[in-house]
């Protein structure tokens, strides 16, 4: 240990410069983490907003809904008070008549039916139909 901090005494800027990447390193690393979980939280929050006690997905789909489809058949055979079958394909769309890349914005259409527990408050407009 006597060593080491005469080097550290010796050494003054190499030890500060080693010190200052380390802490960027943690800031980083702390940056990244809070942007990954403000992600996942941003994708999960239309479902915690289903008020579902459960959603069934198929085994192939490694608990990933976009990846999980079933037949109508096996719909049909969950046993719950209300039952909800969701589409959802992710898209890019623009403006109509718009050709700058600054125009294109990503979304997910989510495809349910109007009678559904899943179907939101219409704040403003009307609701879909089958038109």
């Amino acid at each position: 240990m006597f060593l080491a901090w005469n080097e550290i005494k010796y050494s003054k800027t190499r030890f500060a410069l080693i010190i200052g990447v380390m802490i960027l390193v943690s800031y980083l690393v702390y940056f990244l983490t809070g942007l990954a979980y403000g992600l996942a939280q941003d994708n999960r929050t239309s479902v915690d907003k289903w008020g579902a006690d459960a959603i069934v997905l198929t085994d192939e789909s490694n608990a990933n809904i976009s990846m999980s489809m079933m037949p109508r058949n096996l719909i049909d055979e969950v046993n719950a008070d209300e039952v909800a079958v969701l589409g959802q394909t992710p898209t890019v769309v623009r403006k109509e008549g718009s050709t700058s890349e600054d125009a294109k914005i990503t979304v997910t259409i989510f495809g349910i039916e109007s009678d559904q527990f899943l179907m939101p408050e219409v704040i403003e407009g009307e609701t879909f139909t089958e038109d």
